[in-house]
């Protein structure tokens, strides 16, 4: 009876506490979900400043109780710096739901100050060097008169104290020198306060002001040039973005960097003091929590918050004209929170967090999927210094940056080369397996050998290598070693063997070099053999054990009698390619090669492959990796772009004839143009696709062996999104002397066609455009006007529609935004309508005339009764994208596009012309015309390659499951937060 007397009074208890919980939790219990507080955070551009700050933010509102999904719905927006997107997506803001917008930048400050000046929003701002030199109503000498609805707090860089360090460091700092943006208020700021500090110092500040990221490069070498012993980078967005090319270039020169963000430091910067941006996220996400709880923004002060953070990079003293004098004192090195090199490896506390054991012994080395805490570190190993593996470097750095490794802030590279030495790829290998990394990339075959008899503790991921499976990786590309994966690259011989008798019909023995001790170059000799003798030459070929054995070597080929000399990628002769070209040249032997950067040492014709490509394709495997995979699990690839490059100048010397045919098959034409050339540049806006091709232009100019300043200058001239402006932007490149166009854009096409008797012969070089025919032009794609060619942009229709059916099978109706007043997006509709009838669809299109009225446009879309939205690729609606995602996500429709930078702006998939592959075409072309060869011979083009990515938080968001199987299709994944998480192939 006692036991159920306390039972009773338990439970009765029991009861009155629930009771009490109960209505204590009724008011949260019954608030609506729509209830739950929203704010929209803006970040300018992906640099890794913004990045920290909206990552600290969304801790800061953690913190307070606000979590993203939970108890909180955020919206994040990225402009990727271009001005009339930001400009977009501040209008998208003022109408995408949210009462709350945080902006990060004083860009992004600016924009949504402008819209938002009716005080529809409260707006709070972070990351912004002077917000009272902003221009958005705060005032330093009357704080209390600022608009009632906005405030944040500024960041003013430490740029006196930044420079104090440089000069405590070399005391005898006479000189240095800054580039900055005109544009920029911060920067404005910064550099006034630099030339005091420089002042008081009694050091001379250069300057080089600049109006366009593309001015950046020619600023720089101007102030090395001029002598400076420094050169300082600020607080200025275009300059930061920007910022490993400033430092490279210093580097070179042999001058030191010294910087107000601290991860400059790891890109090469000696000295880089600034604000820890994560703690000051961290301060305008609580800012946040307050506003969301009833704070008043216009009782927030606008205070200066400057959390010091100092990092010191001393690796690079070894490249600097003067290193003991940039030594930095040891009460200097004690102040850094992180040190690069001699001094002590990145000092963060928690270092060895997540790190595998050095002691790991034999087992298979996958390491743990981690929080990134720190940079994965990342051995890079090869045979030696060679512009080849440097390309495939860049390749693997741009593929790891595309799945969200960024260099300096979530990897760190560790770079050992054997100095061409085969005897010393086992020393080093045994170095970087016993020094902790993550990862061990090991570039060329030699390296790869040594790798898998020597690396027991450190997972690989190879590349650059010709035959992984004759080098030891396993005994098929599926069933190979469990710790290791990898991109194979065989070169192109069958290619190559039928280029040689074209170029020499006449020949009958074909001499080559190669060292046995390389498993790859043994390998290609072999099979060389065989495709040579089915052209009905013979080959001889000479054993070499060093690089200084090649010229004997290739005159003991002279004494046997060859008709031609063909070098594969063997290290050793590559190592050496300078005496052979010399023998060669010498005794007026065609050379000819598998490696496309030795046409600048002296070969006539190369057939190989881009070892950018397959450095690139190795980010996914190596990322994949990183993030816990096992190497056993991932198939090993063959990546081998063929191109074909050759140097006509050469060949007119030897009285070799490169007929139209010959030339017309080759990707590049190397050597120098018949002139130095004055190019124009021409777009009508600003838009991702627009950069990217742009920068696959200059890329590709550059890959051409062309240099800006020595074969040509190049004058970049934009519209800036008025149409009314073109024809006076191509009298203005007429007037300047301009003897070549490249247009960007179709209106910018349409301009320069129509304006053809003013251009006359000057050659049009024509990216990023609807097709010429399609837009009244005449002729065909072989046979069209004398002085125009170029690359024209198709999307993909029949491809997407048949993964939306995919994906979709019962969609009945789709939805797009066009432009009328552009002729290639009212092409594109009437394509892409044609298309879908033809799978079974309906689409409906809707108008928008200006920007300003795409949120009504993409709202009145949202309300029909389509499916999905397929929104086709044009400048107008590229821009105004972000009201085009909003209104979609408002009605969860899932978002197909065509443009590759949409997905990460809330496209769910994107099937897409690879706009920066389609600029480096585009400028092949134009390398073309430089070098001699007629317009009218090279055929109108659409881009080669195509990128499929998918959003998976988008598809989710919209209610679409993408299937495996087209996710396995995909370039590009992006998975949880929006970041990059797998690269499918």
């Amino acid at each position: 009876m006692r036991t159920l007397k306390g039972m009773a009074c338990g439970l009765l208890l029991l009861a009155v506490c629930s009771g009490i919980l109960l209505v204590s939790d009724w008011r949260r219990r019954m608030q609506p979900a729509a209830e739950i507080p929203a704010v929209s955070i803006f970040q300018f551009s992906s640099r890794n400043v913004l990045d920290e700050s909206v990552r600290g933010c969304f801790d800061g509102l953690a913190d307070r109780g606000y979590r993203d999904g939970q108890t909180l719905r955020a919206r994040i927006y990225n402009a990727e710096s271009d001005l009339p997107t930001a400009n977009a997506i501040a209008r998208a803001i003022l109408e995408d739901g949210c009462r709350l917008v945080v902006t990060f930048s004083t860009p992004a400050l600016q924009v949504v100050a402008g819209a938002n000046q009716a005080g529809k929003l409260i707006h709070l701002f972070g990351t912004v060097t002077d917000p009272y030199l902003a221009g958005v109503g705060l005032s330093r000498a009357h704080p209390g008169q600022r608009p009632p609805h906005l405030a944040g707090i500024g960041t003013f860089q430490p740029v006196r104290e930044v420079w104090r360090l440089a000069h405590r460091t070399n005391p005898r700092l006479k000189s240095a020198g800054v580039v900055w943006c005109t544009a920029e208020t911060c920067s404005e700021a910064c550099t006034a306060l630099a030339r005091e500090a420089a002042a008081d110092l009694e050091v001379t500040l250069l300057e080089m002001p600049v109006s366009a990221s593309t001015e950046i490069s020619d600023a720089v070498r101007a102030l090395l040039n001029r002598g400076v012993e420094a050169i300082w980078i600020g607080g200025d967005n275009i300059v930061e973005m920007a910022a490993p090319n400033v430092i490279e270039l210093a580097l070179q020169a042999g001058v030191p960097v010294f910087a107000n963000a601290p991860d400059h430091a790891a890109h090469g910067a000696l000295l880089a003091l600034g604000a820890d941006y994560y703690q000051v996220g961290r301060t305008v996400g609580n800012l946040a929590a307050d506003v969301m709880e009833g704070r008043s923004p216009a009782a927030i002060p606008v205070e200066n918050v400057v959390p010091p953070l100092l990092w010191i990079n001393t690796n690079i003293l070894a490249r600097l004209r003067d290193p003991d004098r940039w030594r930095p004192p040891p009460e200097i090195l004690a102040q850094a929170a992180r040190i690069f090199g001699p001094a002590g490896e990145p000092a963060a506390p928690d270092r060895a967090r997540g790190r595998r054991s050095a002691a790991a012994g034999d087992t298979p080395a996958t390491p743990a999927p981690r929080a990134q805490a720190v940079p994965y570190r990342v051995g890079l190993v090869y045979f030696g210094p060679d512009p080849f593996v440097d390309n495939g470097i860049a390749g693997l750095k741009d593929g790891l940056r595309r799945e969200g490794l960024q260099e300096g802030a979530e990897v760190e590279f560790l770079v050992r080369h054997a100095q061409s030495d085969i005897s010393q790829i086992p020393q080093v290998i045994q170095q970087m397996d016993g020094a902790g990394l993550d990862l061990l990339v090991p570039m060329t075959t030699p390296c790869l050998t040594a790798a898998i008899s020597g690396a027991r503790r450190t997972p690989i991921v190879f590349t650059l290598v010709y035959d992984p499976i004759a080098a030891g990786a396993g005994t098929d590309f599926t069933n190979h070693l469990p710790r290791l994966t990898g991109i194979g690259s065989f070169p192109p011989l069958p290619e190559t063997m039928a280029l040689i008798r074209r170029l020499a019909p006449q020949a009958a023995t074909v001499g080559t070099l190669y060292n046995p001790a390389e498993i790859n170059s043994s390998r290609a000799v072999a099979a060389g053999k065989i495709l040579l003798q089915a052209q009905g030459l013979a080959l001889e070929a000479v054993a070499v054990a060093a690089s200084a054995e090649l010229h004997t070597a290739t005159l003991a080929l002279v004494q046997r009698g060859v008709d031609a000399i063909w070098i594969t990628g063997d290290n050793t002769a590559i190592s050496g390619f300078s005496a052979i070209a010399k023998a060669a040249r010498d005794q007026r032997l065609p050379l000819i090669c598998n490696d496309l950067d030795m046409l600048a040492e002296g070969a006539l014709a190369a057939v190989g492959f881009n070892p950018y490509d397959s450095g690139f394709a190795a980010a996914a495997p190596a990322a994949q990796v990183l993030r816990g995979a096992a190497p056993a699990a991932i198939p090993i690839r063959n990546v081998a772009i063929r191109q074909v490059a050759l140097q006509p100048e050469p060949a007119r010397r030897l009285g070799l004839r490169l007929d139209d045919a010959l030339l017309a098959g080759a990707d590049i034409l190397a050597g120098p143009p018949v002139k130095p050339w004055k190019i124009s540049l021409l777009q009508q806006v600003d838009t991702p696709a627009v950069e990217e091709s742009r920068t696959g232009i200059l890329a590709g100019l550059a890959a051409a062996g062309l240099r800006e300043g020595r074969d040509y200058s190049l004058a970049i001239r934009n519209a800036q999104g008025d149409l009314s402006l073109l024809p006076g932007l191509v009298d203005a490149g007429l007037a300047a002397g301009a003897d070549m166009f490249i247009t960007i854009t179709t209106p910018a096409l349409q301009t320069v066609l129509k304006l053809q008797d003013k251009i006359g012969p000057r050659p049009v070089i024509f990216a990023l455009s609807l097709d010429p025919l399609l837009i009244g032009d005449s002729g065909s794609h072989t046979n069209h006007r004398a002085n125009v060619t170029g690359v024209f942009d198709r999307s993909p229709f029949e491809d997407m529609l048949q993964i939306l059916r995919a994906v979709m099978p019962s969609a009945r109706r789709i939805g797009t935004l066009y432009a009328p007043a552009e002729i290639n997006s009212v092409v594109f509709r009437d394509e892409l309508a044609r298309v879908a009838a033809g799978a079974g669809l309906e689409l409906t299109a809707t108008p928008v005339s200006a920007a300003g009225e795409a949120a009504d446009a993409a709202a009145a879309l949202a309300q029909q009764k389509i499916d999905a939205i397929c929104q086709i690729n044009d400048n107008l609606n590229n821009a105004a994208f972000p009201a085009l995602a909003a209104a979609a996500r408002r009605a969860r429709l899932p978002v197909f596009a065509f443009s590759s930078g949409l997905a990460d702006m809330g496209a769910a998939l994107t099937l897409a012309n690879d706009h920066a592959a389609g600029g480096q075409e585009a400028a092949a072309l134009a390398a073309r015309v430089m070098r001699g060869q007629s317009p009218a011979s090279l055929p109108y083009r659409p881009v080669q390659r195509k990128r499929l990515t998918i959003n998976l938080d988008a598809a989710a968001a919209a209610g679409l499951t993408i299937p495996t199987a087209i996710i396995r299709r995909a370039d590009r994944v992006i998975g949880a937060a929006g970041r990059p998480t797998v690269e499918a192939r």
